[in-house]
């Protein structure tokens, strides 16, 4: 999986180096699809900006891009590439720093989840309480829900009804079942891929940052990447063709 990784990155640049480099704009890359009834455009939050040149509820900042210290490098995340195969202008617009300023409901909710898991694991702070405070943040904030039965409140009540949930699934199916040892929550933020091809002498980094890392009793390694989903039973055949878990992967090897 990692030599497939590597070869999807080498195949790529190519394509995104012009953007990377100012030599073009987001309207110069396709689209995933012209239909806007189709996926990935109905729901991607540029449709409007893709579709119709309609800017309302976008905002530029350029001070996004290009951040790195190493200013002749090339920054990609998992993220990023996965952006790119699901949509060339969505990447695009994301790289020449346009932000949506009406979110989804989704992505925020997902994020207090996050933060609460991690303000238990790192502060021992209770995730019922921790998540009420992120989440209670965008009490009062436009949000773009994507159904017309849920709202704020919706959302707070699985949220509560997850986190109070949450420390004895962490004990049980995280520390006692694979045996861990030793919890690390932050990992260093970048590290270079030895690529066989020479990009115009540019290094290119691979950016990472795994929700966790832990040691188990045996010393192995194990990366662990919180999901907030519906589905009530995981897919184990998502890891082996999962592009971020290997990018992890490779990261950390």
């Amino acid at each position: 999986r990692g030599i497939e990784y590597i070869n999807k990155i080498e195949f790529y640049l190519p394509q995104m180096l012009p953007m990377l480099e100012g030599e073009k704009e987001p309207e110069d890359y396709p689209r995933r699809t012209l239909y806007a009834f189709n996926c990935p455009c109905g729901m991607c939050d540029y449709a409007g900006l893709c579709l119709h040149g309609d800017i309302m509820g976008l905002t530029i900042d350029v001070e996004l891009v290009g951040k790195a210290t190493d200013k002749n490098a090339i920054f990609l995340s998992p993220t990023q590439l996965i952006r790119y195969e699901t949509c060339p202008r969505q990447w695009a617009y994301y790289v020449a720093g346009y932000r949506t300023e009406i979110s989804s409901a989704k992505l925020q909710f997902g994020d207090s989840i996050h933060s609460a898991i991690e303000a238990y694991i790192r502060l021992g702070e209770k995730p019922k309480e921790s998540f009420l405070f992120f989440w209670g943040e965008y009490k009062d904030a436009s949000l773009r829900y994507s159904r017309k039965d849920t709202n704020h409140e919706y959302f707070q009540k699985v949220g509560v009804s997850l986190m109070e949930k949450f420390p004895d699934f962490y004990t049980r199916e995280i520390i006692s079942e694979l045996k861990i040892s030793e919890i690390q929550a932050e990992t260093l933020n970048a590290k270079r891929l030895n690529l066989s091809k020479d990009y115009f002498g540019r290094p290119v980094y691979l950016v990472c940052k795994p929700d966790l890392i832990c040691k188990t009793n045996d010393g192995e390694t194990i990366v662990i990447d919180w999901k907030v989903t519906t589905k009530k039973a995981f897919d184990w055949n998502w890891l082996s063709v999962s592009d971020q878990m290997t990018g992890y992967f490779l990261f950390l090897s």
